[in-house]
């Protein structure tokens, strides 16, 4: 079932999508070494392209994660060829483990009914814990 959100769902969803901009400036901020004011003003939430970014001071190079290695490499003193292991840090998150994480947010308003039972069902499955669940979900009215 679908309806358009409401002024509350869709004032909360502006305020974690600034809090996320607002996160991103920062950390480019602090990557650059430029002041927040600096990045937002280049930024302003344009996307730019890889040359965009170089002549704006937003990248050092242009490259993928082979170029990024290389550098990586070069700084740490390890030789080229000399082969290493890549662990992505943070661990990624799926789908399901984000939208739980954000739900104690408020951002499971906006999702279906059905849905929001599927995510409590999910969420309890963490538990370290025996659990006994019915396979259907109980709502008194």
């Amino acid at each position: 079932e679908y309806r358009p959100w409401n002024d509350e769902e869709r004032a909360k969803f502006r305020s974690m999508m600034v809090a996320f901009y607002q996160d991103f400036i920062k950390r480019a901020a602090e990557g650059r070494k430029k002041s927040v004011e600096q990045i937002d003003a280049i930024a302003q939430g344009r996307v730019w392209t890889g040359s965009e970014a170089l002549d704006r001071g937003l990248v050092d190079r242009l490259g993928g994660l082979d170029v990024a290695l290389g550098v990586a490499k070069e700084r740490a003193h390890i030789g080229r060829d000399q082969e290493v292991n890549l662990v992505v840090l943070p661990e990624r998150k799926g789908l399901i483990e984000t939208i739980l994480e954000r739900q104690d947010e408020g951002v499971g308003a906006a999702l279906p009914r059905d849905l929001r039972v599927l995510l409590r069902w999910a969420r309890s499955f963490g538990q370290a814990q025996v659990l006994a669940r019915l396979p259907f979900d109980l709502q008194v009215r």
